[in-house]
């Protein structure tokens, strides 16, 4: 048996495979770790999002736990939570082998002139560029995607769309991630649940010198209290639907307001990936929000006017990392 471990930056979940990655039960709480202690389980899989230097799956051992309590900073939604449950599950049972699956190995060969920042050349020298995130949910869209739409994934131009408490986007030519949407943390991009994503760098010194934050408050601003919950006063994407027709005049019109905004950042981001494809055979949809029902207003408003684009496949895949994980550390086991 397989037990997978995916701590997002909002949510717990796990899942239990057989051999043959059947599922065969999955929770949100945390029940699972007395149990390891007398499972027979083959290995445990960890979704961690940001390893730094460390990018491809491997086996947990001390210097990897070293490696993960030096770079908690750069994802701090996700990584103090991810090597929590690491420890965990290491403590309920240290005979089982546990392995990381990094949400940046997707993006280990972008181009140079992709993942590099126009800032001085030394800090890409020690390891400051674009690593992208949700890797394992771009990379399973796009197979699975591939495989629905019956397109070879070697000769294929895919832009997918994760849209979660997270949000991110790729573009991937013939398999291959050539450019994504989040950078060397995962706030770059696209307007999340509390992150900000794109926004002008010239902004951290106006918060500091005229509203007299510190670097640390300028930090949890941009973290924990922007994106849609900044915009509409909660990080609930059901919610702020739901005030699209329900809310009070004010609810609605801010609601209305933040699916513009969003809509209009992911509709950039795909005219910018279309040019740098040269087309596009199809946009696929993941993520909890990005697969669900409730969110067709806002893939609507995200892909109004795109004709210019030609015939392009319109797809959405329901999200499921933590089967793309088993996969990725049974090829790797």
């Amino acid at each position: 048996m397989i037990v997978i471990f995916n701590a997002g930056s909002s949510s717990f979940k796990w899942k239990l495979f057989d051999s043959k990655l059947n599922e065969l039960e999955s929770s949100e709480e945390e029940t699972i770790f007395p149990r390891l202690e007398k499972m027979n389980v083959d290995f445990v899989g960890h979704r961690y999002v940001h390893g730094g230097s460390l990018r491809k799956s491997q086996k947990v051992d001390r210097n990897t736990i070293f490696e993960l309590e030096s770079v908690i900073n750069l994802a701090p939604l996700h990584n103090k939570k991810a090597l929590e449950v690491l420890r965990k599950s290491l403590r309920s049972n240290p005979q089982i082998p546990n392995y990381v699956v990094f949400d940046s190995e997707f993006f280990l060969n972008l181009p140079d002139f992709a993942k590099i920042y126009a800032i001085p050349y030394k800090f890409f020298e020690e390891g400051i560029y674009k690593y992208g995130f949700h890797g394992i949910s771009h990379e399973y869209a796009f197979l699975e995607g591939c495989r629905e739409l019956d397109l070879n994934p070697k000769k294929s131009k895919i832009i997918t769309i994760h849209l979660g408490a997270g949000c991110s986007m790729t573009a991937i030519l013939n398999g291959t991630a050539v450019d994504t949407s989040m950078g060397f943390t995962p706030n770059e991009g696209l307007v999340m649940a509390t992150r900000s994503g794109d926004i002008d760098t010239g902004l951290i010194n106006i918060l500091h010198q005229n509203y007299h934050l510190s670097i640390v408050q300028i930090d949890d601003l941009i973290n924990n209290k922007s994106g849609w919950k900044g915009l509409t006063g909660t990080e609930d994407f059901l919610k702020v639907l739901t005030n699209l027709t329900n809310g009070e005049k004010e609810e609605k019109q801010r609601s209305l307001l933040t699916l513009e905004i969003m809509a209009y950042k992911i509709k950039k981001y795909i005219g910018s990936y279309a040019a740098v494809l040269g087309g596009v055979d199809a946009i696929i949809f993941t993520g909890v929000i990005g697969y669900s029902k409730e969110a067709k207003t806002l893939r609507q408003m995200s892909l109004s006017n795109l004709n210019f684009l030609g015939h392009f496949k319109v797809l959405e895949i329901e999200p499921n990392e933590e089967l793309a994980i088993a996969r990725k550390i049974i090829n790797y086991y």
